[in-house]
C-alpha cells in the first residue's frame, strides 16, 4: 500500500472512530477548572460557555460550593447528580424578560458530518418551586456563541420536547435522531420559542420563573453510545443496576447487569439527610433492608469502585 493510500485510510479510519463516540465535551460536567462558587460560574465545567442573555449555572459537589452552589444542595433546591458530581442548571422561561432564556454552549469534539446520522440526548431535571415547561432542546450551529451573542428564539430546535417536563425528583431524558444538513461545530442547549410558544404549568409558590438541571449530554454516530429510550422519562433505568421491586415496603433487590460489584450504599432522604451507610458489601446481588425507614422518597448513592451511581427509590406499605 502507498504512503498516500495509507494515510487517506488512517485519516477515514480516524474519522469514522472519532465521530461513533460521543462528540460532546466534558458530557457530564465532571472536568473542571475549579468549584463554582456564585452563580454564572458555567465556565469552570471546562469546555462550556453562556450563550446570549442571562447567567447559566455550574454545580458541583466540592467545599468551597455549600450549599449555593452545591450537589445535592443548592439555590435552587435538592437534586443529585445523575452522574457524578456535577451539572448545569439555566433558566428555561423568564415571567419578566420574554427573552430572558438561559442557553448553554460547547464547541463538538469533531464537526458532524453532512448527511450522518446522529443519535441526541440529555437529561433534564426541574427544580424546586418553579414552572414546568416544554421546548427544551439542543440547537446545533456553525460559528460560537458567547455572553455577547444575541440568540435567536426563532422557534426552531433540532431536538426538543413538546412534553411538560414537571418531574423534579428523577431525571428525565429528551432526544431524538438528526441527520445533519451541515458539518455542525457547535452545540447549545436552552429554550429557542417564544413564550407564546412555550407551554407552562405553575407551580406552588407563585415562581414566574422556570430551571431546570441538566446533565449526561450525548451526540453520536452510534446509537448504542446514545442509546434513547422510548419514553422521554428514563426514572433511573438502564445504567446497569436493576432495583426490583420499587416501589417496594422496604426490601428491594439490587442486581448488576453486567461484572460490576456493589462496593457501597449510602441512603438519603427527600430532606438530603444520611439515613444509612452500608460499607464493605462487595455483592453484584444485594437485598436492601429500609423496612424500619419511614415511608417516602429515598435517593441511593452506590459506589462501584470505578463510578457512582445515583437511584431513586419508593418505600410504601
Amino acid at each position: 500500500m502507498s504512503k498516500l493510500l495509507f494515510s487517506l485510510a488512517f485519516v477515514i479510519l480516524f474519522v469514522v472512530v472519532c465521530s461513533s463516540q460521543n462528540l460532546v465535551p466534558n458530557p457530564s460536567f465532571e472536568d473542571t477548572t475549579g468549584c463554582p462558587e456564585i452563580w454564572s460560574e458555567i465556565d469552570k465545567a471546562k469546555g462550556w460557555n453562556a450563550c446570549g442573555y442571562g447567567t447559566p449555572d455550574f454545580f458541583c459537589n466540592c467545599p468551597k460550593a455549600g450549599n449555593l452552589m452545591g450537589v445535592p444542595f443548592n439555590f435552587n433546591g435538592f437534586q443529585l447528580a445523575r452522574t457524578g458530581n456535577g451539572y448545569a442548571g439555566i433558566y428555561t422561561y423568564n415571567g419578566s424578560v420574554p427573552t430572558g432564556v438561559e442557553i448553554i454552549t460547547a464547541k463538538l469534539v469533531t464537526p458532524l458530518i453532512k448527511g450522518g446520522k446522529y443519535y441526541v440526548k440529555f437529561f433534564v431535571s426541574r427544580a424546586d418551586d418553579t414552572l414546568s415547561v416544554n421546548k427544551i432542546g439542543v440547537r446545533f450551529s456553525m460559528d460560537s456563541c458567547n455572553k455577547l451573542s444575541n440568540v435567536a428564539l426563532n422557534n426552531f430546535a433540532h431536538i426538543y420536547t413538546n412534553s411538560v417536563i414537571t418531574d423534579r425528583i428523577s431525571w428525565s431524558q429528551i432526544s431524538g435522531v438528526l441527520i445533519a444538513d451541515s458539518a455542525y461545530k457547535y452545540i447549545s442547549i436552552g429554550n429557542f420559542f417564544t413564550q407564546p410558544q412555550t407551554s407552562i404549568i405553575p407551580q406552588n409558590g407563585g415562581s414566574l420563573n422556570s430551571f431546570y438541571y441538566i446533565d449526561d449530554i450525548c451526540v453520536s454516530l452510534d446509537p448504542n453510545k446514545c442509546h434513547i429510550l422510548a419514553s422521554v422519562n428514563e426514572a433511573d433505568a438502564n445504567d446497569g443496576i436493576n432495583v426490583n421491586p420499587n416501589p417496594s415496603n422496604g426490601l428491594t433487590r439490587l442486581v448488576c447487569d453486567d461484572s460490576e460489584i456493589i462496593k457501597k450504599i449510602i441512603v438519603v432522604n427527600i430532606a438530603g439527610k444520611e439515613v444509612r451507610s452500608l460499607d464493605n458489601i462487595n455483592s453484584s446481588d444485594y437485598s436492601l433492608d429500609l423496612v424500619s425507614l419511614e415511608n417516602g422518597i429515598y435517593f441511593l448513592t452506590i459506589d462501584l469502585g470505578d463510578k457512582k451511581i445515583s437511584k431513586r427509590i419508593i418505600k410504601s406499605e
